[in-house]
């Protein structure tokens, strides 16, 4: 099964958690493999369009199943929405619906600028 995993780049810590949990689930569970699937690893050279929108097609298409993850920050804008993480999770669910999409919140303290 594909995870998508959504999120502005305030969350490094959360992200490097959230891929951590994978092996150990993939080891201890037989019945479901679980991939992450994030702009890291989904990113190819591709010319046409946006780059968001580029993500997004191969992104949703292959996930299974939406991890966002926020904090302080949405991301950077996009052509369609007000970052590329909402934009994700607005795509996301238009073509899979909403109860495949989990968002989890940072609790740490918000930083001061």
């Amino acid at each position: 099964m594909d995870v998508g995993i959504a999120s502005p780049n305030d969350v490094v810590e959360e992200r490097d958690a959230v891929l951590g949990v994978f092996p150990r689930w993939n080891e201890v569970n037989d019945t479901a493999f679980l991939h992450p699937i994030m702009w890291e690893s989904a990113a190819v050279p591709a010319l046409g369009d946006h780059p968001q929108h580029l993500l997004n097609q191969v992104i949703i298409e292959r996930s299974d199943l939406l991890v966002a993850i926020l904090w302080s920050k949405l991301g950077t804008p996009t052509p369609t929405a007000r970052s590329g993480t909402v934009e994700e999770i607005r795509e996301f669910i238009k073509v899979k619906g909403p109860r495949r999409v989990m968002l989890y919140f940072c609790t740490r303290d918000l930083p001061y600028s």
